[in-house]
């Protein structure tokens, strides 16, 4: 009993469960329709900015457009409105606004969709070959769908008499009530006509229904019924319509339409509709998208007939949203009697500012946000509202559902691109399309440019080749390789004829020659002589049988002297090496072609022809191009579904593609899967650096050879992300050995970057040399100090000992790589250390280093002498080690330490003169130059050093390093072959060093010391101080002297100091070459002048010279002019003058009469002249007086003429004269008076 009702009760438990369960579900199923229900009511949150499709009823602010729209329709005579405007303008939004503000007219919305004639076609396969009735059956469709939408407006019951009928849906209740009624009739019939067959029964006879009150009751039922049935009969057969009527075999037509236009047909039907609905506003929409103006015509029509309808007898107005361009003439104002234009909200000017707003681009604070510039550009493929909106909603739906890494630039334009090329867009989906054709014709692009790279790459070779197979030296030799070519053709040519003018063989080499000869397309012309007999020839011009391009092709069919020459060119300039880095330069851009983008490949090949196809779809073609629309297109098409790679993963990859930076150390988990997923290229993009791969790679490096490579190429280039990652991986990665060792590997200069651009730290620096060093064997090493940078970094390390602690391995680095140190702090380094780096001379040899080790291990007193005199302290420091070193780097040394002390001047003689000595692969001639100019010491005999080269023993000289001796003079008067060069004359030019020698007298019994001195007096460029000082030590007196180039100043002082003797031609000489200076010498020499004045030719100014000169007494002067010949005194006035001045101071000279009056008429003393005309009256015949008067001039003249009586200034000379001519007989008498005399010549 017990087990039953334990089962029993089970059993109830099941069922109370089961019973709870359906009241549950049911419950939920009546709240989520309450929900919904009440979602009606309530503002649905719109937190993605979602925008519907739909007008707006706010398309109209400030109201312009309602306000002309209500005038219109207040307006009777308007029946037609147009709404005018661009297809997206917002004539939708404008019709909305102003139904909704103006409810006071009843609005039939009438909206039409676009008809294709595959749509046609579908609908009436029939008519898919007649083209003729495509037109007609566009409008019978038309017209179907407006009636349709009227009709279907409105409630059946609305339209009862209406014979277009449809489905009617009765309701639960309406049926149930239907049903009764019809029962209820059929009972009432029964009740009042009491047929016999019921009334036998016995259900009949047990009612009671012969009751008065029944039976009226039944009656007015039956009588109800039957009334609404007739009613219902005649609406029916108002409504059916006869067509045919079939009597037995025959079939009788009764009507039959022949009218093809809807409208036309059913017009007592919109007649009815109108009659029995209040609408009289009529809007239709979209019936401009059939570019079908003869609809127009029909509403036109059908607007008239309504309007002129008694049935209807009110206004019914025609409002028509249509575009611009629907009618292109001035129909389209006798279709409308309104026409209202709307100015579009959108086109492409813009729809940019739009798509930012839809966007919410300006109030976005995500970094990972779309591209100003992007929306600009592809807003100007957008000109429509709707498509505006649906572009947005798509972008915010796809970006949501995808991953929020994509990125956004690239996925809104797989949204715009799927907007406006929808089946494009799903053949993409399926491998095919347009865009998918492009993608497909990537492959055929790069092989095409790599077959263009490899032509190239061949021409460089066979360029290369040609270049190197020349045997022709230089251009010279190749022009003249042809010019014997023409000589060869044409024996007898002595010349050319080259642009008209003879040209001989050995001038055609020249530019300008050739360059004509070479470009000339004509017959070659020539020179040759024609011989007529022996002795008559001439040079005739004749042309040859061949151009130039013919003597071309015999050298060489292949190649023309043009393009040879340029092989010679292009060898001179280094043609060759430019052609092989070429070579290297296609070959890198070969290597790079094969992991081009399509963008890439856009960019740098010309793709018209791929292109082709889409040329019509400029935004195709525009994303594409920029690399909106790539590769990795399905990321933005499709899911991401988590398995072979994370999510992190899968994020990684998108920052990649994205060429977006993740941190270095983001997680990644499915690497290998990852890797795959990678391709080739994009290891060598910065966004694939991740410490996480960098460590799953090394391990196993040779699996991923090629990935590898491209991670390591990119880690070398240098970049500031590239250096920062490998910074980071040192503090972060796990196989930092492997990883540092490959850096070093592939980056030979790793190091070198390191310490010159990596803007480090001193410590910074120190751990990767520490690293270096460690991880890296001694031949990796030396490559990393190719350019000496470890080294360098060491050897300028003073602490170095402190940074590394093993020991062995510090000094074999040291040796191996010959670290130089250049200072060393010596604290805390061990005796072993610093002795290996002595004994191995592992330093640099400067003043800091040797002053080290001369403080450690020399014992010399004078150690510190090291500043003053650096070399000699080092010789007898006793330090053999550091002696041998800086003598066997002795140039070194002198260049780092023995030039480089500022006080470094006291070094010994001795030293100076070895070190001066040494050969220039010791020390070299530059350094030893500088010695001679630093040191102080003199060298006292030269002749020490006459075996050095001759240009030190003149730098010696010339900074006076010699001792001024005339042994060292002399000395280097030999060794420059008996010259007095430039360098020895500035020595002697030095006040010290003439002054010298002027104390030391020169043998003249020495025959070179004669012969110096000689050179001495001679040379022009000797200061006149010098000279002066040196003519000391002269023992001669040269009476034969090439002296034409010295300055007058010393010519001067020989003369002053007696070296000139006199002589014809010594005077002669002077004469020619020193004006005045012969002069002097006569002055110098007056009476032996004199004595053989006869032998000397004197001209002019030499006499005026001489006469004018204090140094000549009168007698000597009075023996000058009487040797002088009487033609060169006689009409020259300066001389005429001068002789009147010396003759009028001596008694009488007997002269001849033409000298005498030459005298008297250019003197320019009148005493003088008449002095001279007394002392020489007596010699004068009457008439010389008179000439010689008439000379004087007034008032003298006046006295040679009879009769007169002149008047003389009353002076003795005027006494002196009229005695003398008294005496003569020449005159008269004179008579003094005060202050003249007075004259009385005779009367003839």
């Amino acid at each position: 009993m017990k087990k039953v009702v334990k089962k029993w009760f089970k059993i109830l438990i099941c069922k109370i469960r089961s019973l709870f369960a359906q009241l549950t579900v049911f419950l939920i199923k009546k709240l989520s329709e309450f929900e919904l229900a009440l979602s009606r009511y309530t503002q649905n949150a719109n937190l993605n900015g979602y925008e519907d499709l739909t007008p707006t009823n706010n398309g109209d602010e400030d109201r312009q457009y309602s306000a002309a729209l209500e005038w219109a329709l207040e307006n009777q005579n308007i029946k037609n409105i147009a709404l005018t405007g661009a297809y997206g303008s917002g004539k939708s939004s404008i019709i909305s606004t102003f139904q909704k503000e103006h409810r006071g007219y009843h609005y039939l919305n009438i909206s039409l969709a676009s008809f294709t004639d595959n749509a046609i076609r579908q609908d009436e396969p029939e008519l898919e070959n007649d083209s003729g009735n495509t037109d007609k059956n566009i409008d019978r469709l038309i017209e179907l769908s407006i009636l349709q939408q009227m009709f279907y407006h409105v409630r059946h019951k609305k339209i009862p008499d209406s014979r277009f009928k449809r489905i009617k849906s009765i309701g639960k209740k309406g049926l149930l009530f239907k049903s009764l009624s019809l029962i209820v009739w059929i009972l009432a019939l029964i009740v009042f006509f009491k047929p016999k067959f019921i009334q036998d029964t016995e259900i009949w006879q047990q009612l009671d229904l012969s009751s008065p009150i029944i039976t009226y009751i039944s009656l007015s039922i039956v009588i109800i019924g039957i009334g609404m049935i007739i009613a219902k009969s005649i609406r029916i057969a108002n409504n059916s319509k006869l067509n045919k009527l079939n009597v037995q075999s025959g079939e009788i037509e009764i009507s039959k339409d022949i009218d093809s236009s809807i409208l036309n047909k059913h017009l007592d039907e919109i007649l009815y509709f109108f009659e029995v609905t209040d609408y009289n506003v009529v809007i239709i929409e979209d019936l401009d998208r059939f570019n079908n103006t003869e609809i127009f015509t029909k509403l036109r029509e059908l607007n008239i007939l309504i309007n002129s309808s008694r049935q209807i007898n009110r206004r019914v107005v025609f409002l028509y949203a249509i575009k611009d361009d629907m009618f292109h003439d001035k129909n389209r104002t006798k279709f409308f009697d309104f026409i209202i234009p709307v100015i579009p909200v959108i086109n492409t000017s813009n729809s940019g500012d739009m798509l930012h707003r839809m966007l919410k681009q300006d109030d976005s604070q995500d970094e990972n946000k779309l591209s100003t510039d992007f929306i600009d550009d592809v807003s100007m493929y957008i000109d429509d509202m709707r498509l505006l909106k649906n572009i947005c909603n798509e972008y915010t739906v796809y970006k949501c559902k995808l991953s929020s890494k994509l990125n956004p630039d690239y996925l809104l334009a797989m949204i715009i691109y799927k907007n406006l090329y929808p089946s494009d867009f799903v053949d993409l989906h399926n491998g095919k399309g347009k865009v998918c054709d492009i993608f497909s014709s990537k492959t055929a692009l790069i092989k095409g440019k790599i077959d263009t790279i490899d032509k190239e790459i061949q021409g460089c070779r066979r360029r290369i080749e040609q270049i190197e197979s020349l045997w022709t030296k230089d251009i010279q030799e190749l022009r003249a390789i042809y010019i014997e070519a023409i000589r060869l053709k044409i024996s007898n040519a002595i010349s050319l004829n080259i642009d008209n003018s003879q040209c001989q063989f050995s001038e055609l080499r020249k530019d300008d020659f050739f360059e004509i000869l070479s470009q000339s397309e004509e017959k070659i012309k020539y020179y040759y002589t024609q011989y007529y007999n022996y002795n008559n020839s001439r040079t005739e011009v004749s042309e040859s049988s061949f151009t130039f391009s013919d003597i071309e092709n015999s050298i060489d069919s292949e190649m023309t002297y043009g393009e040879r020459e340029e092989l010679i060119l292009d060898r001179d300039n280094g043609k060759i090496e430019n052609l092989k880095k070429r070579i290297e330069e296609l070959k890198k851009e070969k290597a790079d072609i094969k992991y081009w983008t399509l963008q890439q490949i856009a960019e740098n090949i010309d793709i018209t022809d791929s292109f082709e196809k889409i040329k019509d779809d400029k935004l195709i073609i525009y994303l594409i191009r920029n690399g909106y629309i790539n590769e990795n297109y399905h990321d933005y098409i499709s899911y991401f579904h988590e398995g072979l790679m994370t999510r992190d993963d899968k994020e990684f990859l998108f920052s990649i593609r994205n060429r977006e930076f993740l941190p270095f150390d983001f997680k990644l988990t499915k690497i290998e899967n990852l890797i795959k997923k990678i391709r080739a290229k994009e290891f060598e993009s910065k966004e694939v650096l991740n410490y996480s791969l960098i460590d799953h790679i090394l391990p196993q490096k040779y699996e991923y050879d090629d990935q590898y490579g491209s991670l390591l190429k990119q880690l070398c280039s240098k970049n500031k992300v590239s250096i920062s990652f490998i910074d980071g991986f040192l503090d972060n990665g796990l196989h930092i050995d492997l990883f540092i060792t490959d850096i070093c590997k592939a980056w030979t200069t790793f190091w070198d970057f390191i310490i010159l651009e990596s803007g480090y730290s001193d410590e910074r620096k120190d751990k990767y040399l520490k690293l270096m060093i460690e991880c890296m064997d001694i031949s990796a090493i030396k490559k990393q100090n190719a350019n000496r940078g470890i080294a360098g970094y060491l050897q300028h390390k003073k602490n170095f000992v402190s940074v590394f602690d093993n020991e062995p391995k510090i000094q074999e680095v040291l040796k191996n790589l010959n670290v130089k140190f250049e200072n060393l702090e010596i604290q805390g380094a061990t005796n072993q250390l610093l002795d290996f780096i002595y004994e191995n001379d592992l330093y640099k040899i400067n003043k800091e280093m040797i002053a080290l080790f001369i403080g450690k291990k020399s014992s010399s007193e004078n150690k510190d002498n090291l500043n003053i005199a650096n070399y000699t302290t080092i010789k007898t420091s006793g330090c053999t080690q550091l002696m041998d070193y800086v003598d066997s780097n002795l140039n070194e040394y002198i260049s780092n330490i023995f030039l480089s002390i500022p006080e470094n001047t006291q070094e010994s003689e001795e030293l100076v003169i070895e070190l001066l000595c040494k050969e220039e692969d010791t020390v070299s001639l530059i350094n030893r130059k500088k010695i001679v100019e630093k040191q102080n010491c003199i060298i006292s005999i030269l002749s020490n050093i006459d075996e050095m080269e001759h240009s030190l023993i003149e730098l010696v000289v010339q900074k006076s390093k010699m001792a001024a001796t005339w042994d060292n003079v002399i000395c280097y008067y030999n060794l420059k072959e008996d010259i007095i060069d430039e360098i020895l004359v500035s020595f002697l030019n030095i006040e010290e060093n003439y002054k010298a020698l002027a104390k030391v007298k020169l043998n003249k019994e020495n025959k070179l010391q004669v012969k110096i001195s000689y050179a001495l007096i001679i040379n022009e460029s000797i200061s006149d101080n010098c000279f002066e000082n040196l003519l000391l030590c002269c023992p001669y007196v040269y009476s034969e002297l090439d002296f034409e180039n010295l300055s007058d100043r010393k010519v001067d002082l020989m003369m002053k100091n007696g070296y000139f003797q006199l002589s014809v031609d010594r005077f002669a000489y002077l004469k020619e070459h020193f004006s005045g200076k012969h002069i002097n010498l006569l002055k110098r020499y007056t009476q032996k002048f004199i004595e053989t004045l006869s032998e000397y030719s004197l001209d002019k100014n030499d006499v005026l010279s001489l006469l004018d000169s204090t140094e000549f007494n009168s007698q000597q002067k009075i023996l000058l002019i009487q040797s002088i010949e009487n033609d060169l005194i006689i009409g020259d006035r300066e001389l005429s003058n001068a002789v009147c001045n010396i003759l009028a101071t001596y008694p009488y000279i007997e002269l001849d009469f033409d000298l005498l009056k030459s005298l008297l008429q250019y003197g320019c003393s009148m005493d003088n002249r008449l002095k001279m005309f007394v002392l020489q009256s007596h010699q004068l015949s009457s008439e010389q007086t008179t000439e010689l008067l008439n000379v004087l001039g007034e008032p003298y003249s006046d006295i040679a003429i009879n009769g007169k009586r002149p008047s003389l200034p009353k002076n003795q000379l005027n006494f002196d004269l009229v005695n003398k001519l008294q005496e003569k007989d020449y005159i008269s008498s004179f008579k003094e008076k005060e202050d003249k005399i007075k004259v009385n010549t005779k009367h003839s």
